[in-house]
């Protein structure tokens, strides 16, 4: 038995991998097959993800269309920082909300 992605296509260790839950791209760095599930080890991450929710994207990370300069990979890194700015944020936002008793109350 192999490691398949969610479409039933082989994943090899080099093998660029989407994680369907967040988009993350990364290279397959590690196989392993642990409680009936194969995970794959993500180089972006260092994180073991489960196969089936992964897609492969390309057979090697040299592959033409998927290769990730610096410039790519800076602005991969600014839109994270972007997320996690905005979380904070957001965050910050909900730390000076005061709660009032009469908030919320139904009528009838």
């Amino acid at each position: 038995m192999d490691a398949h992605d969610s479409h039933g296509k082989l994943i090899n260790i080099g093998s660029v991998v989407r994680y369907n839950g967040t988009g993350t791209i990364g290279k397959s760095l590690d196989i392993k097959f642990e409680d009936d599930i194969y995970w794959i080890k993500l180089d972006k991450t260092n994180l073991w993800y489960d196969s089936s929710t992964l897609e492969l994207i390309g057979d090697d990370i040299s592959d033409e269309n998927n290769i990730h300069d610096e410039d790519n990979s800076n602005s991969e890194q600014a839109e994270d920082d972007d997320v996690v700015d905005k979380t904070k944020n957001l965050r910050e936002g909900f730390e000076t909300i005061e709660m009032d008793t009469n908030v919320g109350e139904g009528g009838g």
